[in-house]
Order: structure tokens, then sequence, then C-alpha cells
């Protein structure tokens, strides 16, 4: 099942849990036809299935169909509803969060998964390292490093301890862009240096998230060959047809900085539809940047790809933009116009530092 699919369908069973929270029945029976319907018709992992079995039980025990045990067997059974309250708290609110995560609401899902670490204690330490991960990530979306490497740390820590080589590649990942994005170069290079050690003999579509990752490093260090190279490397081998979009989108924009507008155009054109087709803002403002700069030289344009990165509270990203038509000024001696964009830089940088505090 693609990840957007068992998110809805997470969304699915955790409308099911509230309507059994508030006592409503009436929803709690239409959401369970629903949530058995799918159950039945889908594949998905086995945390939603495990999140489909206790809200089952939980509905079971509401509507008295297991309440026919012996009365000797109350206490027992009053404490597996117990037990199975506490883990469906935290699974509902990981649920949420995961659903908030994907839709891009990152402060949103933060605000869930906060919840959800309350009841952290009836999760099983081998599953830790993937709630920390998830939490890292969020704080990472919103900016927040110093808090994201926290719990990436914790993640990193758990998947080595239970030998989880499976699962830390992406916390490595994620560790390394942020020390990327602060341009401490060095040590991103130490994460990523691990990653593609870790990832060797793992499947290609983890392979490809590592090459892509490394790809952007190099454009930040302007390495921009050795940037194409890795992207072209690992766009094959991408599972999921969003990050293959966001891989156009950086190969269109990479052949037009290295002066192949030839090559530019065709991945630009394909990279525009499919980032308008999926509703990707960062990409569609990459897109419309990359066209407004290289292209029809038209910086009306380019204003409005940066204002739309801004509006949807994408400041690292607009930073990057900002940087970008501040290097092309300069370079054409445009000493004005590179002064005017790398100011409007230094105000994103000020304002992707201070995101999400609320």
């Amino acid at each position: 099942m693609e990840a957007s699919t068992i998110i809805d369908f997470q969304k699915v069973l955790s409308n099911w849990y509230m309507a059994m929270v508030e006592l409503d029945m009436p929803l709690a029976h239409k959401q369970k036809e629903e949530a058995d319907f799918l159950m039945q018709h889908m594949s998905t992992d086995e945390k939603t299935k495990t999140y489909y079995r206790l809200i089952d039980f939980r509905y079971r025990v509401m509507t008295e169909a297991s309440l026919q045990a012996p009365s000797q067997q109350t206490g027992v059974f009053q404490d597996s509803i117990d037990e199975t309250d506490q883990i469906l708290r935290y699974l509902y609110a990981y649920m949420e969060g995961q659903y908030e995560y994907y839709s891009g609401r990152y402060k949103r899902a933060i605000h869930f998964f906060l919840i959800a670490e309350k009841h952290l204690d009836c999760v099983k330490d081998e599953e830790k390292g993937e709630f920390f991960q998830r939490v890292g990530e969020a704080y990472y979306r919103i900016n927040q490093y110093t808090i994201a490497l926290a719990y990436l740390e914790k993640s990193i820590c758990l998947y080595e301890k239970f030998r989880m080589n499976y699962r830390i590649v992406s916390s490595l990942i994620f560790t390394g862009a942020i020390h990327s994005e602060l341009y401490l170069f060095k040590d991103a290079e130490r994460y990523y240096d691990r990653c593609l050690e870790v990832s060797q003999h793992k499947p290609e579509g983890i392979q490809s998230l590592v090459f892509r990752a490394i790809a952007l490093h190099r454009i930040r260090e302007k390495r921009f060959e050795e940037a194409i190279a890795l992207l072209e490397k690992a766009l094959p081998k991408h599972d999921l047809k969003i990050i293959s979009i966001k891989t156009k989108c950086n190969l269109a924009n990479l052949y037009f900085r290295i002066g192949r507008g030839d090559i530019g155009t065709d991945w630009l054109e394909e990279s525009e539809k499919l980032a308008n087709d999926y509703g990707l803002t960062e990409y569609i403002a990459r897109c419309m940047s990359t066209r407004g700069l290289y292209v029809e030289r038209n910086k009306e344009k380019v204003n409005d790809a940066i204002e739309m990165l801004k509006v949807n509270e994408l400041f690292f990203e607009a930073t990057e933009v900002c940087e970008e038509n501040a290097d092309f000024y300069e370079q054409k001696n445009r000493f004005e116009l590179a002064y005017e964009y790398m100011k409007q830089a230094n105000t994103f940088r000020i304002n992707h530092q201070t995101v999400g505090v609320d």
C-alpha cells in the first residue's frame, strides 16, 4: 500500500476510535464498517494492523460483544481494557501526528507527537526508535534543528542498540541534512559517508534516498556536476513518485545553473506539470523561480515564487532560492540586484530560525 493510502486508512481508524471516546455509537458503527472494508481489501503495515485490532477490541467491549466472559475473569478483563486504552491513546496520538506530518502541517504533527510521548512507556524499546525519528523529522521540517538533533540522536542510539541497520539510514540522512543546511559540511560528510556504508547492501530504493541526500549536500557546496551525477544515479531507483518528481525538479534547475538549458528545458517542462499535478508547493515555487530566472528573465515571476515559499513558511527554501538569484546576478555584475536578493536571504534565514516557536 502507498504511504499516503496507509495514512488515510489510519485516519479512518482514528475517527473510529474518537467516535468511541465521545460515546457516539452510531458514528462508531459507521466508522467500523468503513474500517472493516478497508482492512479486508487493502494490504497494510504491521503497526496499522495492531491499531485496527486494538480499536476493534475496544469496540467489542463497548458494544458488550466481549462481555460474555465468566464473572471470575472480570478483573483480568478490566486489566486488558486498561492496558489496551493506554496503547490506544499512544497510537491515536501517533497516527494523528503521522497524518498531520504527511499533510505538511508540521507544528500540528508535533502537537500530537508530544501527546503520544506521554504514553511512550507502553511501547517496546525497539519501536521507540521509530517514534523519536519521526519527531526529529517533524522538528527538522520547521527548522528547529537543536531539538531535531536531540530526537534523531535518540533514534540512532536505539537503532544501534537493537542492530536495526535497516532503519538507521533515515535518521542519518536527516542528521546529515541538518549539518549541511547549517554549512557544517565536514560534519555532514561524516554522516553521509556512514549512510553510504550502511545502505550498501540495502534495497535500491533506500540507496536512492542516500544518493539524493548527498546530491542536495553537493548543491549547497556548489559542486553542481557531482550533484547531477548523483541525482541521475538515484532517479531510476526511486520507489516513491513524489521523490522522483522532486529529483526531476532539482535536475532541471541544475542543468540551467551549469549553462545546459538545452537539457534543462525538457526536465523543467516535465517537472512543472508533475509538481502542479501533485500539489507540491515547494517544487511548484522552485520551478517557477527556475523558469523566471533562466528562461524568461522575469524578475516578477521569481518574486512570486519567493512569495509562495514565504506564505507557506518555507523559509529555508526561500533562503536557498534568494541565494541562487544573488549568485546569478553577481556573476552578471549586476550587484544591486545581487545585494537585493542577498538581503532577502538574510531575512529568511532569521525567519527560519524562529518558525515553529509557537
